[in-house]
């Protein structure tokens, strides 16, 4: 009789290699943190690679080679980056009558300014051309990223301001608005599976928003709000598709020299110390249908508030990111939820030998917003759009077709509207 002896061993990772072909590029301490003779964890190496790879210049690879001894194993990454800067220019005519509809925006971006795996990044958007019937309208932003093992650290500052004329019987009164606005956040990813993974995200932010009409300061369109942020979110497959589901938390503080509530405010007045909740569902698909490649997207997206809020704070349906085609005419409310749901053709096209990557969308949305205090207000918006994008070499372009089907007997009546964007990377 012959007996089979197995020796079963726990693995430890005893050395990390890194090939580098251009020196610098990749940090493990902040990808990895401290694994050395720990038993080995596919996990830990699955994010280390994803945050090395996050930035765009990165290009790594992992390696898992036998060690000295038995049980031991050495981890080689190795990288083959590109150039660290990048950018783009973009012109489109998404904006608002009222604050500039045609704009340009520059964006540049600096991976690992500090050796860290960070990543450095500032935007600039105004609308063209300048101050015309003082219409105009501009932001800029810079943000700042560090990741640390399975903690992803953000930090950002943005200013915006707009210029705008209101109509009266008489004559028009010009209006100014400036919002600043500073946070710090962190993403820490608490479960990682084979497809599945469940995060955790907090953070603070500061907001200071101040109005002015003919040069002086509204007091009751002007405050400072501090906002604490705390969310949770699980992706899994399911159903051959990406699941997302998020929920989150959101509460008014008195720090940073935030407005105060006092203690005599009414109930539909709104709230600087305010408690809101957050929701979120999506699900995305791509499958083959006679020969082509085709993709499937529905995403549900909701706030309830527990005070009546500022307009900072509401929830807002229309523009071409909620409910398409109410570009200029959009709803907000305490409460409010939005469905977007999209039928995408993405297709791959030749033109005299050059490779062009179209995509073709038809999408279908609907909205609704309303108050906490005043049950009165009820605000409901829904859309059919087409659109249309091409990507040849560092060019892309976007055409969208946008027609309204319901909005509220209150709004203004919005008729089908036609937009374009074209996006130049370098």
């Amino acid at each position: 009789m012959v007996y089979l002896s197995l020796q079963v061993e726990e693995g430890k990772l005893t050395e990390l290699k890194v090939t580098d072909r251009a020196q610098g590029t990749l940090s493990l301490d902040t990808a990895l943190g401290d694994v050395k003779s720990k038993p080995l964890n596919l996990r830990d190496l699955e994010q280390a690679i994803d945050q090395i790879n996050r930035l765009q210049s990165n290009n790594t690879k992992m390696e898992i080679i036998p060690g000295n001894q038995p049980g031991e194993s050495i981890v080689v990454f190795d990288n083959d980056p590109s150039k660290r800067w990048n950018g783009y220019f973009t012109y489109d005519n998404k904006g608002q009558d009222s604050t500039g509809q045609n704009q340009a925006a520059l964006g540049l971006s600096l991976d690992n300014p500090l050796g860290l795996n960070d990543l450095f990044s500032v935007t600039y958007n105004r609308s063209l051309p300048f101050k015309i019937n003082h219409t105009d309208s501009y932001s800029g932003s810079a943000m700042y990223i560090i990741p640390l093992g399975y903690n992803t650290f953000n930090f950002s500052a943005s200013r915006s301001e707009y210029d705008t004329t209101l109509e009266t019987d008489f004559n028009q009164l010009l209006s100014h608005g400036e919002t600043t606005t500073f946070s710090g956040k962190i993403d820490t990813l608490l479960h990682r599976g084979l497809n599945n993974q469940f995060r955790m995200n907090a953070g603070i932010t500061a907001k200071d928003t101040e109005a002015f009409l003919e040069g002086v300061k509204l007091g009751v369109s002007s405050r400072k709000l501090s906002v604490f942020d705390l969310g949770f979110s699980y992706s899994d497959m399911i159903l051959s598709g990406l699941v997302n589901v998020n929920v989150g938390y959101a509460k008014g503080l008195k720090i940073f020299n935030a407005l105060e509530d006092q203690s005599d405010l009414s109930a539909d007045a709104p709230k600087a110390q305010f408690d809101k909740m957050s929701y979120g569902i999506s699900y995305f698909k791509g499958f083959n249908w006679l020969g082509q490649n085709f993709s499937i997207s529905s995403s549900f997206s909701g706030q309830q508030a527990f005070d009546t809020l500022y307009g900072s704070e509401q929830f807002s349906i229309g523009s071409l990111y909620s409910v398409r085609g109410f570009n200029q005419n959009s709803l907000s409310g305490d409460h409010g939820y939005a469905f977007k749901n999209d039928f995408s053709l993405s297709k791959n096209y030749d033109f005299n030998g050059t490779p062009i990557f179209g995509r073709h969308t038809l999408g279908l949305d609907y909205g609704k917003v309303d108050n906490k205090e005043n049950s009165n207000y009820v605000g409901e918006l829904s859309s059919v759009s087409l659109s249309t994008t091409f990507n040849v070499s560092n060019v892309s372009l976007e055409l969208i077709a946008t027609q309204p089907i319901h909005q509220s007997n209150f709004m203004k009546k919005q008729s089908a509207d036609v937009f374009f964007s074209s996006t130049f990377s370098f």
